[in-house]
């Protein structure tokens, strides 16, 4: 799949709340967050896509950092 902006979205979506959820030590929802981008990744098969996706958990990890 390509993805378009609704899709990195999502993932970006997902990712953040991730990242919140465990900051917030709520382990098992993060998890659940995780999972959901996970399984979203998973369905990207274009090169094009992987390098928006790479992107997108660049800043992902960038968040993270701060």
């Amino acid at each position: 799949m390509v993805l378009n902006g609704r899709e990195i979205n999502y993932i970006d979506a997902q990712l953040k709340m991730a990242c919140k959820a465990e900051a917030q030590g709520n382990q098992r929802k993060a998890e659940q967050h995780f999972i959901l981008a996970e399984d979203a990744c998973e369905r990207v098969t274009s090169e094009n896509a992987w390098v928006q996706l790479i992107n997108v958990l660049e800043d992902a990890e960038q968040g993270v950092k701060i």
